[in-house]
């Protein structure tokens, strides 16, 4: 991740429309895939909304709960600790063979813990709009990129 485009954020210019949002039913077909790949079953889905600004699947392993986050808008994976019911940041974590399954459905890229901690400074927020620019203070790019602001 060295850019960050259009509605990485989840926010935008109200003038400038809304971004594309992601295709729901080919993330659930992904997961569903990569879930018997690594000999696990999905065991839930939540959609989007206006918060969080990501789908969340779970997927059951013999020995663990492996969530699955998918951004609203862009086809822009993570693996995460399943969320607590709380709305603190998410804990992502590296499941290497899940990864892989998921990478190789076409849009879906994934990203890894390093990635998603990596500091802003370091990244190109030149495509972001006005909006987004406004909004992104503080944040790592997992943070920003998977979020619960309303």
């Amino acid at each position: 991740m060295t850019a960050l485009p259009r509605g990485a954020t989840g926010f935008w210019d109200a003038a400038d429309g809304p971004p594309a949002r992601t295709d729901v039913r080919a993330f659930r077909q992904a997961v569903h895939m990569a879930a018997r790949e690594v000999a696990g079953r999905v065991e839930g889905f939540e959609p989007a909304g206006v918060t969080p600004n990501f789908h969340l699947t779970v997927i059951r392993t013999v020995d663990d709960r492996i969530g699955v986050v998918c951004h609203a808008l862009l086809p822009w994976l993570a693996i995460a600790r399943p969320p607590d019911g709380s709305v603190e940041p998410l804990t992502f974590r590296s499941e290497p063979a899940l990864a892989a399954a998921l990478g190789s459905v076409p849009p879906f890229r994934v990203f890894d813990p390093v990635t998603l901690a990596t500091p802003l400074a370091r990244l190109d927020l030149s495509t972001l709009d006005r909006g987004e620019r406004e909004e992104i203070g503080r944040w790592k790019p997992g943070e920003l990129v998977f979020n619960w602001w309303d």
